[in-house]
This record gives C-alpha cells, sequence and structure tokens, in this order.
C-alpha cells in the first residue's frame, strides 16, 4: 500500500506552504540555527499538543492525512488511493486499523490474514518488531526530530509567508526522524521561541521525484475526535499475522 517509508509521511501536509522564492536580505541580528533549534525544541515540549495536515507525492501517487498528538496520546489518519488507514497511541499501547494492503504491507499478512482483519482495531504490543517502525514520529521526540535539520543547517530570511513574517531553516532530515540525509527546509515564526509552522521534504526514491509537505493546523488543541481504547480491538497475537 505505501509508497514511501512510513516515517516520511509525519514530515509530510494539505498543501504547499514553502515557497522557493528568492531569498530576503539577511540582518545581522538574525539568530543562528542553533539558537532556533534550541528555543523550538523547548517550545514544542511545553505544547499539550500540536495538531497537522500533511501530503506526500510521488509520480502519479498522492498520500494525506491528519495528525493529533500530546504527552499521552496520539492519532493519525492516512488516505492513500482511497483507502483509509488509522493508527492511535495512548501512552505506550498501540492500536492499528487499516485495510487489507496496508495490513499485507505492515505486517507482512497474507492475503486472507489481511483480508480477515482489515478495518478492525488491533492492539499491538511493543514486543512485536513492527512496534518501534510503526510509533516512530506519533509523538514527543521523534515527531520533534521532524522538525529540526541537521547537517549545515542555514538559515534565510525574515521573509512573508501567507502575511506572516517567517524564518527557514535548511538542512538534512535527521536518522532520530526515521528517514535521513533528505533535504528538509523548516518554516518557523519570526519570533522567539519559533514554533515551526510546516516542513518540506523533497527527494528522489526509487528513481521517482518525492515531495512530502506538512502543515501545523495549530497547538494546544483538542483531539479532533475521541481518543480512548477501541472495547472491540482484537489482540495481535490472536490475528495469526507474524510478529
Amino acid at each position: 500500500m505505501k509508497f514511501v517509508s512510513r516515517a516520511v509521511v509525519f514530515l509530510s501536509a494539505i498543501s504547499l506552504l514553502i515557497s522557493v522564492a528568492p531569498i530576503a536580505s539577511q540582518a545581522q541580528s538574525k539568530p543562528t540555527a542553533k539558537a532556533i533549534e534550541s528555543a523550538m525544541l523547548t517550545a514544542l515540549r511545553a505544547q499539550s499538543s500540536i495538531e497537522m495536515q500533511f501530503v506526500s507525492k510521488q509520480s502519479n501517487q498522492t498520500m494525506t492525512g491528519v495528525q493529533w498528538a500530546s504527552h499521552t496520546a496520539a492519532l493519525q489518519s492516512i488516505n492513500y488511493l482511497g483507502q483509509v488507514e488509522h493508527t492511535m497511541l495512548i501512552g505506550k499501547r498501540l492500536w492499528v486499523n487499516d485495510n487489507s494492503a496496508g495490513l499485507q504491507s505492515m505486517f507482512n499478512a497474507t492475503t486472507a490474514q489481511a483480508n480477515q482483519w482489515q478495518n478492525v482495531w488491533i492492539e499491538v504490543p511493543r514486543s512485536n518488531s513492527h512496534y518501534k517502525f510503526i510509533v516512530s514520529g506519533l509523538k514527543g521526540e521523534s515527531l520533534f526530530a521532524g522538525f529540526l535539520p541537521t547537517g549545515k543547517v542555514k538559515v534565510f530570511g525574515p521573509k512573508h509567508l501567507n502575511g506572516k513574517t517567517v524564518y527557514e531553516l535548511v538542512g538534512k532530515t535527521s536518522k532520530r526522524s526515521g528517514f535521513a540525509g533528505y533535504p528538509l527546509a523548516v518554516v518557523v515564526a519570526s519570533d522567539s521561541p519559533y514554533l515551526p509552522l510546516g516542513t518540506l521534504v523533497t527527494s528522489t526514491v526509487a528513481g521517482q521525484q518525492f515531495t512530502s509537505t506538512l502543515k501545523v493546523k495549530g497547538y494546544n488543541t483538542k483531539a479532533p475526535v475521541t481518543i480512548a481504547v477501541p472495547t472491540s480491538a482484537v489482540a495481535y497475537n490472536l490475528t495469526g499475522m507474524a510478529g
């Protein structure tokens, strides 16, 4: 089902947020990349929640979705080729609700197993070999890593974008984000603590141009739907899928 690594999706958005425009003249008082990233990370940790929209494009395929995360829970919904996948994390407890193709891709399930358990909430234990990959980027430090470029990070701006004054940090995606070494641009507010407004990842994957953009809808927002333990969830070890 998935045409890119799941971790890339966490760096993805509903509209192309970052415009590749001529760089504005740089003011002498412009903060360094290190100062921006340090303040940003501290501010991200202080937010009660973050809500995002994303879109990833490769060749003629498009994946869209939404993600909400707090300190204790996270919810992600992805739409790909008209099929929807949901992932929910409460503390360290993980559930997935996916279609047949998604289950085959994520868990190496057989067609018969995937058809039987598609669109059913499945609780995936921490001991499962797929657990770490699935939760990467859902909340906490692995999510924040998507807003922290690595390498020789450059700061451009200040510039104007959609009526806001912003800085643009340009570097590479980090290993901690789960998908390292790809060009990453992060747009942040021009005032400390420089909370991020969105990201852009561009690369070539399997010989095809890949673009992944993300837009932060808001901070300290309520979850878009109720996040609670699914009463009808099935334990993963009862599905017969490898793990």
